[in-house]
């Protein structure tokens, strides 16, 4: 059963969540949005797809670690709102990419959710494939109280959307607001600090046990009470891996050392006017005026541990410089700058035939197609094998067999279905198609994995947060992608942890006239990469 976990000890099973009709309700500050975050971040790890409505601009940062497609107004979003909707909704499902659907700055917001959510209601009668609708300030787009007779998109799929496979999770600060016939179908979810009396006689119909209402009023930030669930009780929220965009700035009291006229003179900047002015004096030499460029975009990133500081690359820059020079031909340094490339770190457990045990593994893929294989004292990179596989990835129930499988070099399909607890004809349907898609072997009486080639492993390096310029990022890498291959790659095994981290390297820079040659160090044996990594910086 593949489970979404959004707090220590608190996992959602993930088809009750795809499929079925949930709540987030909370007060302004009481970590609602917080929590919707946390759940948007499981579900795309996870590669389950979803549409969230985005009404603040609070998740376009899921982009920043996950593929998403961000539809809005904005200049910088993926696509815009006069996009083909049934396109858009049936790559989203067919390969499993999250949308968000920004509508912060939009006056017909309800217009545009009700026509992308009728696409949505449309496409999926025909294809009935689980797809969860992510809703903030539902009050917004179902209300109690409406004007039309006909039914609000966002009621027509809480209550008939289920059978064509699409899932609701509404969020609201205000449930006395949201439509009855909405609320009353949540069978699931998490209530959080509330102190408003109407509100939380509106939930009445959601959580019976008067005892968890009591204490609604005491709850700090990020502790919710979930009903439905299994478990009456208090659930805090897990700390985002991804920044959360809506929370509240801190207070911060400074003033840069600088005059008043300074001050006047930056606002008057911003708005053009000196440029202006200085465009006016100099009309004769109009190449000479200068703009300022546009300030970096910092991220904030994990970053490998380097053992290595600018300086020591300097130096070791230095000795090279002289080993490419002689008296005719003097190379000089022009430059050393760290750049930092792209890689997906994840840690793996391994089964074994003793099902208490795990082996521990690890990879580092960068570039999607490469292999970074690290000790202590070298750092070597590979092309990855290619994949025969027919399957661009897993579904919960293959992964779930083929765990039980790994452990074991051969099994028979009665011992397989023993060990993961399904039935025997239903596995062993399975486990034939596994075999027509390339990913088992099957000799007839035994299923078997290709083993874990040793390469996969490396000793594991620490990673620290840190803040970069986008600027300084060399190569690209699709997570979604890699995360894929990952699970192909080491069928058969859970990922503990995936994360997308940055590798730091010192690229330096040698100048004769006009001859230029570069070297990059790495940040393990600071050995020259520039041969291999040259495609890519």
């Amino acid at each position: 059963m593949l489970k979404i976990n959004i707090g220590e000890g608190f996992d959602l099973n993930a088809q009750i969540v795809m499929t079925g009709r949930g709540c987030v309700i909370g007060q302004s500050g009481s970590g609602k949005s917080y929590l919707v975050g946390v759940i948007s971040e499981e579900l795309c790890r996870n590669n389950l797809p979803f549409i969230i409505i985005d009404t603040e601009g609070e998740y376009r940062n899921l982009k920043s670690r996950f593929d998403a497609i961000w539809v809005s107004s904005d200049k910088a979003s993926d696509l815009n709102f006069e996009v083909n909707y049934s396109g858009l909704l049936r790559k989203s499902i067919d390969d499993s990419i999250p949308i968000i659907f920004d509508v912060s700055d939009e006056s017909d917001s309800s217009g545009l959710v009700s026509k992308v959510l009728n696409k949505l209601y449309e496409l999926e009668t025909e294809i009935h494939k689980p797809y969860l609708v992510i809703v903030e300030e539902a009050d917004k787009f179902a209300p109690q109280v409406v004007r039309s007779k006909e039914m609000n998109i966002i009621e027509e799929l809480s209550v008939r959307g289920r059978k064509r496979g699409i899932g609701l999770l509404i969020a609201t600060q205000r449930p006395a607001n949201v439509s009855k016939n909405v609320l009353s179908q949540c069978s699931y979810g998490f209530i959080g600090r509330m102190t408003i009396q109407n509100d939380i006689n509106a939930i009445d119909i959601l959580l019976e046990d008067e005892e968890n209402k009591k204490i609604l009023t005491r709850l700090n930030v990020g502790e919710f009470v979930s009903f439905g669930l299994g478990f009456n009780g208090m659930v805090r929220v897990k700390e985002r891996e991804i920044r959360h965009m809506g929370e509240t700035p801190p207070l911060s009291v400074q003033r840069k050392i600088s005059s008043f006229d300074d001050i006047i003179n930056d606002i008057r900047k911003s708005e053009g006017l000196v440029q202006k002015e200085v465009e006016s004096i100099k009309a004769d030499e109009p190449k000479k005026v200068q703009y300022k460029k546009e300030d970096e975009d910092i991220i904030e990133v994990q970053i490998m541990d380097s053992r290595y500081t600018i300086d020591d690359a300097r130096k070791f820059a230095e000795s090279k410089a002289n080993s490419i020079t002689n008296l005719l031909h003097k190379y000089e340094i022009e430059s050393i700058k760290k750049i930092y490339l792209p890689a997906i770190y994840s840690k793996l457990h391994i089964p074994t035939k003793d099902n208490s045990t795990v082996k521990e593994g690890y990879s580092l893929i960068a570039f999607n197609d490469y292999i970074i294989k690290i000790d202590k004292e070298s750092l070597e990179m590979y092309k990855m094998p290619k994949l025969n596989y027919k399957k661009s990835a897993l579904t919960p129930q293959e992964s779930s067999l083929l765990y039980s499988l790994r452990g074991y070099k051969k099994a028979t399909p009665k011992k397989i279905s023993e060990l993961s607890g399904s039935e025997e004809k239903e596995s062993k349907h399975m486990l034939n198609h596994l075999v027509d898609e390339g990913i088992l072997d099957f000799d007839g009486k035994y299923y078997s994995l290709p083993p874990i080639e040793n390469s996969y492993f490396y000793i594991p390096i620490s990673f620290n947060s840190s803040f970069i310029s986008s600027n300084d990022i060399a190569g690209s890498i699709k997570p979604s992608e890699a995360y894929k291959k990952i699970g192909l790659i080491f069928a058969g095994c859970k990922i503990e942890k995936s994360d997308t981290v940055y590798m730091p390297f010192f690229k330096a820079t040698f100048r004769r006239k006009n001859k230029i040659k570069t070297m990059l160090m790495d940040p393990i044996a600071f050995k020259d990469r520039y041969n291999e990594f040259k495609n890519f910086v």
